[in-house]
């Protein structure tokens, strides 16, 4: 025990080892911590090329299942709850709408996708679409339910006025 006023003496003789023992400690500290920032840039590096291996191998999958949303070249609507996307010259895609709109038909109306991360739609999630009009006082939005890419035959199938 310590008190006020007490002399050198009164000083424990083991104080040089508690000093040893903190420098050893904080060494060891610093050790795990350089051992933990090594960690983390590691794996940040590690997270990179995986991110980077995977937006490869989503390109090469965007031939298959997604589409690109800054190739789509035009679309159409034959009724209020279906949209005919055109991407990339020849791909017509079929979007089915949860709940449609009227005004899907109008010649007026544009069709607005708010584009969030990555440009590819591969799920009807990645769509946030919105009818707007040619002066921005409607926007509807629009939810969909599905999108599904027709075969030949199916783009065939679809009479030339609503072809997009």
């Amino acid at each position: 025990m310590w008190t006020l006023g007490a002399s050198v003496s009164d000083v424990p003789h083991d104080l040089d080892k508690v000093a040893l023992r903190a420098d050893l400690t904080s060494e060891r500290i610093s050790e795990k911590t350089d051992m933990s920032v090594r960690s983390i840039l590691l794996g940040a590096v590690a997270a990179a090329i995986a991110a980077l291996a995977g937006s490869a191998g989503l390109a090469a999958d965007a031939h298959g299942s997604c589409l690109p949303a800054s190739q789509w070249e035009g679309w159409r609507s034959p009724s209020p709850k279906v949209i005919y996307l055109r991407v990339n010259g020849n791909d017509i895609y079929k979007l089915d709408l949860s709940e449609g709109s009227v005004w899907l038909r109008d010649p007026s109306m544009r069709l607005v996708n708010l584009v969030v991360g990555t440009e590819w739609i591969c799920s009807p999630i990645d769509l946030q679409l919105a009818l707007a009009d040619n002066f921005s006082a409607l926007r509807q939005p629009l939810i969909v339910r599905s999108i599904t890419r027709l075969t030949p035959q199916q783009v065939k199938a679809i009479p030339p006025k609503y072809m997009p």
